[in-house]
C-alpha cells in the first residue's frame, strides 16, 4: 500500500490558498484603485457655471425733425427810379397883371427802363394859409417832363413850397429765405443687456 505524505499535501494546499488570497487582494486593490481614480477624474471634469449679465450698445433708428432754409421767389411792387429838381417863376411869369400867381416847376427824370404816370403834390405854405396843387403826367423811360404847380396868392405874400413825388410802380421778382422742416432718419446709441452662462 502506497502512503501519501499528508504534510506535503497540506503544504501545497496552503500555498495555493495563500496565492489565491494574494491574487485576489491584488485584484481588489487594482479594481478599487481604478474606481477611485475614475471618481476623482469625474470630479475634475465637473464645471462651475454661473449667469453673467453684460451691457452692449446698438444703433437705434428714429425720426427727427430737421430745420433748413430755402430761397423762394416772390413778386413785389417797387417804385420806378427817378430824379427830381425844382425851380420857380415869379409874378408875371405865370400870372397876369390882375391875377398874381406863385408858380413852381418840378422836373422829373425817369431813370427806369419802363414808363409810367408820375404825380407831384405841391404844398404852398404862407403866413396864414396852405394852398395845394397836384399835377400828373406820363414820363417815358429816360425822358424828362416838367410839372408846373401854381397857386393864386396876394402880391408880396411870402410862400414856402414843399412837394412830394409819387412815382408809378412795377412788379419785380425778389427772393427771401424761408424756414422749412422735414422728417429725416437718424441713429442714436442705445444700451442693451444680455445674460450669458460662463463656466470655469
Amino acid at each position: 500500500m502506497k502512503r501519501t505524505n499528508k504534510k506535503a499535501v497540506s503544504g501545497i494546499t496552503i500555498g495555493i490558498m495563500i496565492a489565491v488570497v494574494v491574487i485576489g487582494a491584488i485584484g481588489i486593490v487594482y479594481i478599487t484603485g481604478n474606481v477611485v481614480d475614475g471618481d476623482y477624474e469625474e470630479r475634475d471634469n465637473q464645471q462651475t457655471c454661473r449667469d453673467v449679465e453684460s451691457s452692449y450698445e446698438e444703433q437705434e433708428e428714429y425720426l427727427k425733425t430737421e430745420y433748413y432754409t430755402e430761397t423762394v421767389p416772390y413778386e413785389d411792387d417797387v417804385p420806378l427810379e427817378y430824379q427830381d429838381s425844382a425851380g420857380d417863376v415869379w409874378g408875371l411869369g405865370c400870372g397876369t397883371l390882375t391875377n398874381y400867381m406863385e408858380c413852381y416847376w418840378i422836373d422829373i427824370i425817369n431813370l427806369d427802363t419802363i414808363g409810367g404816370t408820375f404825380t407831384v403834390d405841391c404844398d404852398f405854405e404862407t403866413l396864414y394859409r396852405n394852398l395845394y396843387d397836384t399835377r400828373s403826367q406820363y414820363v417815358k423811360p429816360g425822358d424828362t417832363e416838367r410839372f408846373e404847380c401854381k397857386v393864386d396868392i396876394d402880391w408880396g405874400e411870402d410862400v414856402k413850397l414843399t412837394w412830394s413825388v409819387n412815382p408809378p410802380t412795377k412788379s419785380v421778382t425778389k427772393y427771401e429765405e424761408v424756414q422749412r422742416e422735414r422728417q429725416v432718419t437718424a441713429y442714436r446709441p442705445v444700451t442693451m443687456y444680455k445674460t450669458e452662462t460662463i463656466c470655469d
